[in-house]
Parts: C-alpha cells; structure tokens; sequence
C-alpha cells in the first residue's frame, strides 16, 4: 500500500520557496551553496554571499523573483505529490563571460540558496549578451514506502 502526504504538508516546503525566494541567479557550475552565489539587491548593491563571483553568470543582473513568478501543481509523478513551476525570465544580462550549468533560486542574504537546478544545454555567454533562462518545475513527491 501507498503513502501519501497531504497537499497541506506538501504546500509549506513548497510556499516557503515562494513566499523567500526574491532572486534567480544564473551559475557556471553547481554553487555548493550561499559561499558561492553572489547576487545584488534590488537596488544594484552587491549582497555578501560570495567571494568566487566568477561562478555566477549572472552577477549583478539577477531578476528579481515575486510569489506571482510560481505556480504550484499536481505532481507530474506516478507517486503523487506537488510541484512548483517558475515563470520563464528573458532578456537576463550577462555581466561576466563563463558556461551557464545551473539556476539557483535565491532567498537573499538571510536564508541564502533555497534550490537549483541544471539546465538542460550548457550555454557559453559573453559579457552583454542576454539569455532567456526557461521555466522549470521543482517537485515533491509523495512518500512510496515505510520504515515502519
């Protein structure tokens, strides 16, 4: 027999990553964590989280992220479960040439990374250039076995 989860417990992990998540940063390779994803305010003002900015493609131009930027849905999961969708984010200026690898969703300086995901391709980008970093969906399935 099956485990579920209630949508309830499901939807806090996933509407804390809503309600704290004020940044999407793209990355050259997967940051271990806030020591490696450096990113401004809203007000252009580089934040402490880094001391390797070369790692983040998108230093200093980093969209901003509202609740309205997700949606949460039914798990695509033959499990079950819940999932979140980003919205798509175009024209995302570029400010150091690297690879982009990953996107980290980023909740300011106080609760640091709070997901990331690989992209699909490996993108090379020049400083200037601007990229269009797809939707993607981040999903929480429901439990399949016990320990009990």
């Amino acid at each position: 027999m099956g485990l579920i989860s209630s949508d309830t417990f499901l939807k806090g992990g996933l509407g804390f990553l809503i309600a704290n998540c004020d940044r999407i940063v793209l990355c050259s390779t997967q940051p271990d964590g806030v020591s490696e994803v450096a990113t401004t305010d809203s007000s252009g003002v580089a934040l402490s989280f880094s001391s390797d900015a070369t790692n983040v493609a998108g230093f200093g131009a980093s969209p901003l992220m509202t609740s309205d930027d997700f949606a949460i849905a039914a798990s695509t999961r033959a499990a079950g479960g819940l999932s979140v969708t980003t919205t798509q984010f175009t024209a995302m200026s570029v400010a150091v040439a690297t690879s982009m690898s990953h996107v980290a969703l980023v909740a300011g300086a106080s609760s640091g990374v709070l997901a990331i995901t690989k992209l699909q391709t490996v993108r090379s980008v020049t400083t200037a250039d601007t990229v269009t970093c797809p939707a993607f969906r981040i999903e929480i399935a429901d439990p399949t076995t016990s320990d009990t």
